[in-house]
């Protein structure tokens, strides 16, 4: 019997290590990819975290919930429309949410919740142009 567990701990360890592993490759491309669209397109590509984000762009209630804020590949430069340039921004955003219980014998369960999104900031030349949110259903 013992010996059941232990496989199925090495199991769960390999698999776990294994992800990981797939995890790494598939952020090192996507980092690669969009190093190549900022080239292509004259822009300039920064993959590290800037936690300055939600204090420059607070006004979008996307970036002001919750804790532990930071953008991250972040790509920025100018789409050329109708012969002008309008600053762009995009990139990832993470935040966390904590959420605290007590069950009915008085214990207490604190839970963390990560949440990411992607979003393409515009800014545009007319000072009255709306907001625009466009999310998945």
């Amino acid at each position: 019997m013992e010996g059941w567990i232990i496989l199925v701990v090495i199991v769960v360890a390999v698999l776990a290590i294994v992800g990981a592993y797939f995890n790494y490759k598939a952020q090192q491309q996507r980092i690669a990819e969009l190093t190549q669209l900022a080239a292509a397109r004259g822009w300039r590509f920064d993959h590290s975290k800037d936690y300055s984000h939600d204090e420059r762009f607070g006004h979008f209630s996307s970036f002001s919930s919750g804790h532990s804020a930071y953008a991250y590949n972040t790509l920025s430069g100018s789409l050329a429309v109708d012969d002008a340039a309008w600053p762009v921004q995009l990139g990832d955003f993470h935040y966390a949410t904590t959420s605290t219980t007590t069950d009915s014998k008085g214990n207490t369960r604190t839970q963390t919740h990560h949440h990411h999104l992607s979003y393409v900031i515009l800014q545009t030349p007319y000072l009255e142009a709306p907001e625009l949110f466009i999310r998945r259903e």
